[in-house]
């Protein structure tokens, strides 16, 4: 996370500001809607090294499911056209949520409030899935003591 703290406003302010992209969102607005976004990939991914145990695993898992994702998103084809079970599962994917409303509070303005139901999902599968990481890693220690 701490690596990402550098890599995430690299990519949403400088970087847009350097190829001349229009940003009519404040910095504030965009760093804030960030950072559910990052505690829910880091959770995300803590649930699934709690789930697969090896690292190498978790690589090919990752490297399985990142195309789907991508289509989940709605960035490749429109969520719209998806059908409704598909829909529903892509709320549990950050991306999804994250991507719609980046876009929203960076290239359109919207302030936090406008994108309230993105940003709240978002701190929901934070919290979602470090409840569920937790929980594993509980549940491994004490596999391992008995």
């Amino acid at each position: 996370m701490a690596l990402e703290a550098v890599i995430l406003p690299l990519y949403l302010i400088v970087l847009p500001y350097l190829y001349g992209v229009p940003r009519l969102g404040s910095v504030a607005t965009i760093l804030a809607f960030a950072v559910p976004f990052v505690l829910s990939v880091a959770a995300l991914g803590l649930l699934l090294a709690a789930i697969f145990r090896k690292p190498i695993a978790v690589q090919l898992v990752f490297a399985a499911i990142g195309l789907p994702f991508f289509f989940l998103a709605g960035f490749a084809w429109p969520s719209e056209a998806m059908p409704r079970a598909i829909q529903l599962v892509a709320i549990l994917v950050p991306s999804s949520s994250a991507i719609d409303g980046l876009v929203r509070v960076a290239q359109l303005g919207a302030t936090l409030p406008e994108v309230q139901n993105q940003f709240l999902t978002l701190w929901g599968l934070a919290a979602f899935y470090a409840c569920l990481a937790v929980l594993l890693e509980v549940r491994q220690r004490d596999k391992r003591r008995a």
